[in-house]
């Protein structure tokens, strides 16, 4: 039984063909799933999580995590922040000095979309 599975979590992994990617890019992608995939077993309270990659515009490679979980307003997130909670937004600073762009919906009740486009090569 997979980690995931164990805590009652239904994960499903989509991975469509990707160019062949830059060991950089392969890391940033790693570790926004990660990082993503770990805020849901924490704090979503969520039944299903969703990871898909993927080709993007010309160049870059899609990586979306989303789950089913109680989702959250950027006041909470703010908090969380002030907190200590701070993986995901020095994820974005990461992402973007690598040229890339990660982007957060979340809505309560509603669950969390976590998405990185980060060039290919």
């Amino acid at each position: 039984m997979s980690p995931l599975a164990a805590r009652g979590l239904d994960a499903r992994l989509e991975v469509s063909e990707v160019p062949l990617l830059s060991e950089e890019a392969e890391r940033l992608i790693f570790r926004v799933a990660q990082e993503a995939v770990r805020n849901v077993v924490s704090h979503a309270d969520a039944a299903h999580v969703e990871l898909s990659v993927g080709p993007a515009m010309a160049g870059q490679v899609q990586l979306v995590v989303s789950d089913d979980g109680q989702g959250f307003v950027d006041a909470d997130a703010r908090r969380s922040m002030r907190d200590g909670h701070v993986g995901m937004r020095l994820l974005a600073e990461v992402v973007a000095d690598a040229g890339g762009v990660l982007t957060m919906d979340s809505e309560p009740g509603r669950g969390t979309s976590v998405r990185v486009r980060v060039p290919s090569g």
